[in-house]
């Protein structure tokens, strides 16, 4: 198991919100993940100076699902409102976080999302980034996700699909690199804390390649994993894609530089597939053990 004994310091999942539009996925997908590497869940929860400021204006309204006249805005009234998100994620984190067992922390703060939460996370800690599944919202965090600067441990990407958690296996996907054992020991200790079975995909030219990367990855994952191994050969993200739709996972795990998502347009097409938490390692992280 990956834990924080082996020479890192306690690390943190850093969840940021600016709603309470499908909090649910990402703070269940913290919670596992907190689980797995013994790690406390910090929540974030921003108060987005734009909106502060527009509401001020004196033309701002803003009209409610179901109402039929629009109401005036006031600076007062969107900090009001911020206030009630604030708690309703605090309330729904406390929850999950309890249920799971894990530690847990809540703030708020001015700001824009995308800053304040990149200025909160320290070097080694993951941090949860979530958003639509469809339109735009996938390039959008595929766009956050490039510009984040170094020092995460790893990226969960979180995109709102299903209203309950899957309870299918979780995949791995590994081209045999040094950064990639991480991937699978990470996989691992997800699949043990959630009680389900560990799917490898390995990408790899030839057959021989794709066993032996398979049978290292089933000596990191442990006697207590049993690991399950696909072969696919590189370039082929449609299939991987196909992969993911037969078996429904409820966790991804990857390599952020791997072939399968290290290409933008490889990574929107597997991120909208998966349909599931996915978690994108830094590369370094395979080279400091």
């Amino acid at each position: 198991m990956i834990t924080t004994s082996q020479g890192r310091e306690t690390c943190r999942i850093v969840v940021g919100f600016k709603s309470t539009l499908d909090i649910d996925l990402s703070i269940r997908a913290a919670t596992v993940l907190a689980a797995a590497v013994e790690a406390e869940v910090v929540g974030l929860f921003v108060l987005e100076q734009a909106m502060i400021d527009l509401a001020g204006l004196p033309f701002a309204r803003a009209l409610s699902y179901g109402g039929s006249q629009p109401e005036q805005l006031s600076s007062d009234s969107m900090m009001q409102a911020f206030n009630r998100g604030a708690l309703c994620c605090r309330r729904a984190l406390s929850q999950h976080a309890e249920a799971a067992r894990v530690k847990w922390s809540f703030s708020q703060e001015r700001g824009e999302l995308p800053a304040t939460v990149e200025a909160a996370v320290a070097t080694g800690d993951f941090v949860v980034l979530s958003g639509e599944r469809h339109g735009i919202g996938v390039n959008q965090l595929i766009d956050q996700l490039r510009t984040l600067p170094p020092g995460p441990r790893g990226v969960m990407v979180t995109l709102p699909v299903r209203a309950t958690p899957v309870r299918g296996p979780v995949i791995a996907i590994s081209e045999g690199d040094r950064a990639d054992e991480e991937v699978v020991e990470l996989a691992a200790n997800i699949a043990s804390v959630t009680d389900q079975p560990l799917i490898l995909f390995v990408i790899a030219d030839t057959s021989v390649e794709a066993d032996e990367i398979a049978q290292r990855a089933q000596e990191l994952a442990g006697s207590n994993v049993l690991v399950a191994a696909h072969h696919f050969i590189p370039g082929a993200q449609n299939s991987i894609a196909t992969g993911f739709a037969h078996l429904s996972p409820s966790f991804v795990v990857a390599s952020g530089k791997s072939q399968a998502f290290g290409d933008d347009d490889a990574a929107v097409i597997l991120l909208r597939a998966a349909n599931a938490p996915v978690l994108l390692m830094s590369p370094s992280t395979g080279n400091d053990s």
